[in-house]
């Protein structure tokens, strides 16, 4: 008996890694629930967590991921491999790591790679599409933080509402604090 794998949350534009590695990748990230500035705070260690188990895994390969914008219950993550010519280790599977493993400590309920290449024919995309034909409404991400979004992808294209994108400066502080303990627990 064939059974469906079940996947932990709709995924749509999997297999993002066939994109081009010198390219900033945006993924939007919703959550099953909003997330609070407090909640938000604890958030920093598990994603930082993911990246540097993606390092340890691979020392040739790493991922820089800027500042995560906000917008009610998403987030809008930009991740750029930092040496593209490395492909041991691809981009996808280390943001897959990072998603998976923020998952576990809050629930997401969907993401979506708006960088992804299209056919979209990668299991865990097939599997969200049979879930829901298309990814929920997400922000404009409107900002005055000068950061340059993909309007042309192709997962760009469906409904947006409205939606002031913002920092949340305690996260990132956090996330500096764990990202410099991992580099000198590791000699970097």
């Amino acid at each position: 008996m064939v059974t469906t794998p079940r996947y932990p949350f709709r995924f749509y534009g999997e297999g993002f890694e066939l994109a081009d590695r010198t390219a900033t990748h945006f993924l939007e990230v919703r959550f099953e629930s909003f997330i609070d500035f407090i909640d938000r705070v604890k958030l920093a260690d598990p994603v930082e967590a993911a990246i540097d188990l993606a390092a340890v895994d691979d020392l040739q390969c790493r991922m820089e991921c800027a500042d995560w914008m906000w917008c009610r219950d998403w987030a809008l993550l930009r991740l750029t491999q930092t040496d593209p010519s490395v492909d041991t280790y691809p981009l996808g599977d280390m943001a897959a790591e990072i998603l998976h493993n923020v998952h576990r400590h809050f629930p997401i309920a969907e993401a979506v790679c708006l960088c992804a290449p299209k056919p979209w024919n990668m299991p865990w995309h097939v599997w969200s599409v049979k879930q829901h034909p298309e990814p929920s409404a997400a922000p404009t991400w409107d900002n005055d933080l000068g950061i340059p979004l993909p309007t042309n992808a192709p997962w760009w294209e469906r409904e947006r509402f409205d939606g002031l994108a913002t920092r949340d400066e305690p996260f990132e502080v956090e996330r500096r604090r764990r990202r410099l303990y991992n580099d000198e627990a590791m000699g970097r």
